[in-house]
């Protein structure tokens, strides 16, 4: 838990620096959970990159979208949504 200190609270992360490690780690908290769900391991991860020739230059394209797609994540998941359920109703 934290409390509240002189310049804030304390434990808090205080500088820029500090919070972006902060965030970092619980971005890599969420994936490692997500992952432990999904039963999946760095080896699979690892595995399903070479197969789809993901590179370096394919995740630096991933990160420079990442925030405009989060901005708009659930009308894209919406519009997934529709098309899926069509096409899966399409297919039966």
């Amino acid at each position: 838990m934290l409390a509240l200190g002189e310049n804030g609270l304390a434990g808090a992360p205080t500088d820029r620096k500090e919070s972006k490690h902060v965030a970092e780690f619980a971005d890599q908290s969420q994936t490692q959970q997500l992952m432990r769900e999904m039963g999946l391991n760095d080896q699979d991860i690892l595995r399903r990159k070479k197969i789809v020739a993901l590179d370096s230059e394919d995740l630096a394209n991933i990160a420079a979208i990442r925030e405009p797609v989060l901005a708009q994540v659930d009308a894209l998941s919406s519009v997934f949504s529709t098309i899926w359920q069509a096409w899966t109703k399409g297919a039966a």
